[in-house]
């Protein structure tokens, strides 16, 4: 498991309505003088605008009170050499030449500095059918009576009554059969993922063909071909898509998705990425006799959650939330941290992942490392104030 605490801070998303958008009307005599000076200014767009050439320097340069001032210096340059009080923008191509390429910059100013905004539009969630609904005492006691010694069952079943499994908790059929097999793991990560991708699509109103980004988490189950491209096959996604498969990271794995997703939105322009998370327990159940590998088995049942993530400004009204920040910390510098969740095999070579009684040190001490990253960023400034005299307990940077 990923030795790290992952933080998200989501916010409502923002209720200002869009910029209204304008239609043109090519038969319009002023649409039409517009288009006159576009083509007079396509060879000065051609010289001031390429890639890496004098506006993309200025507005990376230039901070917007120098952009304003530079446009009415060339308004001022411009009404001298047409040496006139009163133009007309159709008459004296001069002036919009001038005008047009300082609006120009702006815009690309403006695109540039603005940061884009990523939106969780929907999520969704699976719940298997009641036929993979079982009693978890009751089971364990039919089930694995003859599998382990009546101290190691009594521990089992103690472990699961104390845990917060109810009776009514949904496993897949290669538990409940002690068929351990890839195919019943390929089947148990076919039915979550796809019930959980179907929900989605049907809530957000996309398809398949609409995802540019696809990420999966899962950190035992790492099948080859991976599990994202199991999603892509059985949609038969475009083959543009960008597909990451995340695998033993543990439980931090889905924010670490998201920070990923949210790097790729940053970086790509109008794109939709779908997150899944989701954990896979039929090939990773333990049915050895090491106590600190049992305990593991009470920690995950049959479930798959996915997200959509989009940069779209179209989706800005119907979105659920706007992500503000996403931080990261990791402890895995550290033996203990690192050595907390382990999967190993046992003295008789039975493969399981160990828990350490760190567990509960490690997390408190990785919760007190991101809240102080992440409580600058979003607590308001009197709070700020006030953790600030009280250095004693605790001092954000």
């Amino acid at each position: 498991m990923e030795k790290g605490e992952e933080s998200l801070d989501l916010s409502k998303r923002d209720p200002s309505p869009s910029a209204p958008q304008r239609d043109g009307d090519d038969s319009d005599p002023a649409s039409s003088s517009v288009m006159d000076v576009d083509v007079l200014l396509d060879p000065a767009r051609a010289l001031l605008a390429p890639k890496g050439g004098i506006t993309s320097v200025l507005v990376r340069v230039l901070p917007l009170p120098s952009i304003i001032v530079l446009a009415f210096g060339l308004y001022d340059l411009a009404k001298m050499l047409a040496d006139l009080t009163l133009f007309s923008l159709k008459e004296h191509t001069e002036i919009s030449v001038a005008i047009l390429i300082v609006l120009e910059l702006i815009v690309v100013w403006w695109n540039l500095k603005s940061p884009t905004q990523v939106y969780l539009v929907d999520f969704a969630t699976y719940k298997p059918p009641p036929s993979y609904k079982k009693s978890s005492t009751k089971n364990i006691r039919e089930l694995f009576k003859d599998q382990y010694s009546e101290e190691l069952f009594d521990f089992q079943l103690r472990v699961f009554e104390r845990s917060g499994v109810g009776e009514e908790a949904y496993w897949p059929p290669g538990i409940w059969n002690l068929e351990f097999t890839m195919e019943n793991a390929r089947k148990e990560a076919e039915v979550v993922m796809f019930g959980a991708l179907d929900d989605l699509f049907a809530k957000t109103g996309i398809t398949p063909k609409d995802v540019d980004i696809l990420i999966v988490n899962c950190s035992l189950f790492c099948p080859t071909p991976s599990l994202t491209s199991m999603i892509i096959n059985h949609y038969k996604m475009k083959p543009s898509i960008q597909n990451y498969n995340l695998g033993g990271m543990g439980c931090s794995a889905g924010v670490v998705s998201i920070a990923l997703a949210n790097d790729l939105l940053k970086a790509r322009k109008n794109c939709n990425a779908v997150v899944l998370s989701t954990e896979n327990i039929t090939m990773n159940w333990y049915m050895g006799k090491r106590k600190s590998m049992l305990l593991s088995n009470t920690l995950f049942r049959m479930g798959c959650g996915a997200v959509l993530l989009t940069n779209k400004p179209s989706f800005r009204k119907s979105a659920k939330y706007r992500l503000l920040h996403v931080v990261r910390t990791h402890l895995g510098h550290r033996d203990d941290a690192y050595k907390s969740i382990y999967e190993e095999q046992d003295a008789e070579g039975i493969r399981g992942v160990a828990l350490a009684r760190e567990i509960p040190t490690v997390a408190g001490d990785a919760i007190t490392v991101n809240l102080k990253t992440l409580g600058p960023l979003v607590l308001p400034a009197g709070e700020k104030l006030k953790v600030r005299h009280q250095r004693g307990v605790c001092c954000f940077p």
